[in-house]
């Protein structure tokens, strides 16, 4: 089975909408562990997780159990390496790696081949015209270069405090 190789870290921008990546070390291994196979989500990528419309958000939200694999595919559209299907068939495979309702997942999967195209298309675009588009660069953000703007936004996954840790910490405070 295939899998997600790190946990993925995300930041939110001031919009309200769009996240950036973190991780600098996020991928997904496409068709089984160890395929030699893998999509790496850029590190400071924009992403919307999924772009389901608000009316429809009562049933797939932009995030959820889901949303690994939205971003996965949101990388894919971006650097457009395989070819639109390829992308389309990792989502579904991931929806499915993350245990996604099975109903949810198929509904989802044909969404993004019935109307993908015109996001593809427009990436296309927008990476010929202004390439790296996607990728925010961490200075403008007011954040340091490099592997410390990382530190900034979290800590080390080996030296984070555990959840029991973190509340005893809150509740001590006067």
């Amino acid at each position: 089975m295939s899998r997600f190789t790190a946990p993925l870290l995300v930041t939110p921008m001031s919009d309200g909408r769009t996240w950036l990546i973190v991780s600098d070390d996020f991928r997904y291994e496409v068709g089984a562990e160890g395929s030699g196979e893998e999509i790496h989500v850029p590190q400071w990528m924009a992403t919307d997780f999924a772009s389901v419309p608000r009316p429809v958000w009562w049933f797939a939200a932009p995030w959820g159990r889901h949303g690994h694999a939205a971003v996965v595919h949101d990388a894919g559209y971006y650097l457009q390496t395989r070819s639109r299907h390829d992308y389309d068939r990792t989502f579904l495979e991931g929806m499915t790696v993350l245990g996604t309702n099975v109903v949810k997942a198929r509904l989802m999967y044909w969404a993004v081949r019935a109307f993908g195209g015109f996001a593809w298309r427009a990436n296309a675009r927008r990476s010929a015209e202004d390439p790296g588009w996607k990728i925010e660069d961490p200075v403008d953000l007011g954040l340091p270069a490099g592997p410390a703007a990382v530190e900034v936004l979290c800590l080390h996954r080996e030296d984070a405090p555990s959840v029991r840790t973190m509340r005893a910490e809150v509740a001590s405070r006067p």
